[in-house]
């Protein structure tokens, strides 16, 4: 099973307008980490990814949250 990861701009899956949503709600106005990572089924049965973040630090920060979701026991993980 591969992860396909959307290009920002495509046209396929979730439309870009519901993302630039998405991303407006995350975060605070006045700081530097605004961001989302979804991880979804897309049309065509596929595993996809689409991701906007401010900065690096916030892509770690959401990469490191998906690693802890996926290593631990359900009853174990909170947040």
């Amino acid at each position: 099973m591969k992860l396909e990861e959307e290009e920002e701009g495509s046209s396929g899956g979730i439309p870009q307008s519901l993302l630039d949503k998405i991303y407006d709600s995350t975060g605070s106005v006045s700081g530097g980490n605004r961001g989302f990572l979804l991880l979804y089924v897309n049309k065509d049965g596929c595993p996809t990814m689409s991701s906007k973040t401010e900065n690096p630090c916030v892509q770690m920060a959401l990469s490191k949250l998906i690693e802890m979701a996926t290593t631990s026991k359900e009853d174990d993980f909170s947040l």
